[in-house]
């Protein structure tokens, strides 16, 4: 079990996935993150150029896969602390994903490092999970991996949701790890400094939670 006072590590995952089995067919909640996320991306992204894209957190990678069928002029990165316990275990991603521009691997993204700035970062479901004393570091990452004027794509539980009082600080431990409620407000004291504009989007449902997209641009 995680406690309140770290984010969880890639032991978490362990054998929470299936190996081999098709994940895919049951992210029907996911799926209305990513088509969210693709519907603000449209906004920003032109068909007529080619653009980087790191995908925070990327998991089994469904949330790439969306934005390759959209975007076919984008290259996309997707990195995952718990590479063992998520994308090992489904071999056949290399097949279906063979015809994107899609790489992935484990990286950790407080230590992560790239050669050049991304045109665009997405996040869904990394960023809540992440305890207080982490957010100065993940703002910093940001900043060093998204180009100026570039976007960055951040889904994150949302303070009108119910449960996000408990305790008093906001942040609570659910399914065994930590979860934390955030708005524009507490999002602009984390990313304000590094960012000229931070858009929230749109709220929606998802399981039992509200989730908000924000669209945040980094100054330039």
């Amino acid at each position: 079990m995680m406690n309140s006072t770290q984010s969880p590590s890639a032991d978490y995952y362990l054998d929470r996935y299936e190996a081999g089995s098709d994940r895919w067919t049951r992210l029907k909640e996911t799926d209305k993150l990513a088509d969210a996320q693709i519907s603000t991306m449209s906004t920003v992204i032109r068909h007529d150029a080619p653009y980087t894209i790191l995908d925070v957190g990327c998991g089994t990678l469904w949330t790439s896969f969306k934005i390759a069928e959209t975007f076919p002029n984008v290259r996309i990165h997707g990195i995952d602390f718990a590479y063992e316990a998520i994308i090992a275990q489904y071999p056949y991603l290399i097949e279906k994903l063979g015809s994107f521009s899609i790489t992935f691997g484990k990286a950790d993204l407080f230590t992560y490092r790239s050669d050049s700035f991304y045109d665009c970062l997405c996040d869904i479901g990394l960023f809540h999970h992440l305890v207080p004393g982490d957010w100065e570091r993940y703002a910093a990452q940001i900043d060093h991996l998204l180009r100026p004027g570039g976007s960055m794509f951040l889904h994150t539980f949302h303070t009108s949701d119910a449960n996000w009082n408990k305790p008093s600080s906001g942040g609570h431990i659910r399914k065994g790890y930590y979860c934390h409620y955030h708005d524009l407000s507490s999002l602009g004291k984390i990313f304000g400094a590094i960012c000229s504009k931070i858009t929230e989007v749109e709220l929606c449902s998802h399981e039992e939670h509200i989730v908000g997209l924000y669209h945040m641009v980094k100054a330039e």
